[in-house]
């Protein structure tokens, strides 16, 4: 049996927050965007990663459904890891900078995130040309190329 237990679990506690976070009023910062972005990120990945459990136990009758979700749920977790790093950064330098330097770590930031973004478009793009192959045995899993380039981002 395939148990998507902790991803059901997951669920309960993503939507918690969601409605916690979306229901009151927030200030209009980058932070709290891309904040806004990850929440969403995770709820579509959450969504993909059960779909796609499902989609490989049925392989056989919905090949290139499966090809999709399964490669959109691993563009969604270089998506979380590049929104989280771009996150950390803005948080890390706006409070890190003194006034009269401000404007420079504001450039160095900008210019940091375009590298960063430059970097997922390479990845995703090689994410969706790299094979991918099933494990359908004791487990379902995805693994090959496509998976490790992924993870390894």
């Amino acid at each position: 049996m395939y148990s998507i237990f902790f991803q059901i679990c997951s669920m309960f506690y993503i939507t918690l927050l969601t409605i916690e976070y979306f229901g009151k009023k927030r200030l209009n910062t980058i932070e709290n965007r891309i904040y806004s972005y990850l929440i969403v990120n995770v709820i579509v990945a959450l969504i993909l990663d059960v779909s796609s459990i499902f989609t490989i136990r049925n392989i056989d009758c919905i090949p290139i459904i499966n090809t999709i979700i399964c490669k959109l749920y691993l563009a969604s977790v270089v998506s979380w890891i590049t929104l989280f790093t771009s996150y950390i950064l803005v948080v890390a330098c706006r409070y890190n900078t003194i006034d009269s330097e401000g404007e420079y770590f504001n450039k160095k930031v900008k210019h940091i995130n375009r590298c960063l973004m430059l970097i997922y478009s390479i990845y995703l793009i090689l994410l969706f040309i790299l094979p991918l192959k099933y494990y359908l045995k004791d487990a379902i899993y995805s693994y090959g190329p496509a998976a490790n380039i992924s993870y390894g981002f």
